[in-house]
């Protein structure tokens, strides 16, 4: 593990993975869903998975949460929560298409040589929250399953990586 530029980057056999919280100074594509989510206190992380390998790297999103140190424990949104939110509003129906375009929803394969770059978006942490670390269970390199943790210190407005600790 190591922190660049407010980000954890784990790397293991040729294969990385970053994950970082974005803020609205982030440069991020233009979305409603990420307006709304940014206005209800949502925190938006964004992950990288580069593989260099010559194995496929699987991530699935179900298997991933981010727990806070008053016991919070927050699964990432999904297409069924997105489309919750949208409703029947004619405004939010573009939501559903940034959902597959912007955040990992399924389970997805990364290929040898291939970079996947999305959001993953986490409901309000709890109030009294003074950390939080991001856990990913069973990343695939090949037939290797890792489990991942970032730990991320809260500030005001903002959640940064946490000097790592040995």
């Amino acid at each position: 593990y190591s922190s660049v530029e407010r980000q954890w980057v784990f790397d293991h056999r040729a294969v990385s993975v970053k994950a970082g919280h974005l803020t609205k100074a982030d440069s991020l594509p233009a979305s409603g869903l990420i307006d709304m989510l940014f206005g209800r206190g949502y925190i938006l992380m964004r992950m990288e998975i580069k593989n260099g390998s010559k194995a496929r790297v699987i991530f699935n999103p179900s298997l991933t949460a981010l727990m806070d140190d008053s016991m919070g424990y927050f699964k990432p949104l999904d297409y069924t929560d997105i489309y919750d939110m949208a409703g029947e509003d004619p405004e939010k129906t573009g939501f559903l298409k940034d959902v597959r375009k912007l955040f990992y929803d399924l389970t997805a394969t990364v290929e040898p040589g291939e970079t996947s770059s999305r959001i993953l978006a986490f409901r309000p942490l709890s109030r009294n929250a003074g950390a939080a670390e991001l856990i990913i269970k069973d990343l695939y390199i090949g037939t290797d399953a890792l489990n991942l943790r970032f730990p991320f210190v809260l500030k005001p407005a903002s959640i940064t990586p946490k000097a790592h600790q040995h």
